[in-house]
């Protein structure tokens, strides 16, 4: 989309005059935690997620209004295209924004739950302990945890817990 006034050059050329730089928001909560929760468990279980008519406008405005606790905001490297691949051009930002990626209490006390549940692959299992070993719960993070986790249906709480364990995950 950025690159299509000049649609003619070559992507690297046409992006880089833009001189993109990644910006990463890391939010100690996803203030649609629950509505994207929710969503997964309809679509596994019923096969399916039908939005209604203000789904969108609901997601939109419970993100930007919901709590998101402590927020972090990092600025990447101007990108350095080398490439006009919008595969290897995205993998770029992506690499920028997951590196720069704060992970806050709650990610962590979600991993420590799935593991303790037994609900992560062999795989996950491995990095899951790598990731534990020299993390410690603070008490009011703990507390903090269990306040939201409760306020969640509990036939959500598998992928709740799993939407906030993944970015652990995938940073490991």
């Amino acid at each position: 989309m950025l690159a299509i006034a000049h649609r003619k050059e070559p992507m690297r050329e046409s992006l880089g005059r833009l001189h993109i730089i990644p910006v990463t928001l890391s939010y100690q909560y996803d203030a649609c935690d629950t509505l994207k929760a929710q969503e997964l468990y309809l679509r596994e279980k019923e096969g399916g997620f039908q939005k209604d008519e203000g789904s969108d406008i609901r997601s939109i405005v419970t993100g930007m209004m919901g709590e998101k606790g402590a927020v972090h905001v990092a600025f990447g490297e101007e990108l350095e295209l080398d490439s006009d691949e919008p595969e290897k051009i995205a993998t770029a930002i992506d690499a920028q924004i997951l590196a720069n990626y704060r992970l806050q209490d709650i990610n962590y006390l979600a991993l420590q739950r799935l593991l303790a549940a037994g609900k992560l692959t062999e795989t996950e299992t491995l990095k899951a302990s790598d990731i534990l070993a020299d993390w410690q719960a603070k008490a009011d993070d703990l507390l903090a945890f269990e306040h939201r986790l409760n306020g969640v249906a509990a036939e959500l709480h598998p992928y709740w817990l799993r939407s906030y364990a993944n970015s652990a995950l995938l940073k490991a």
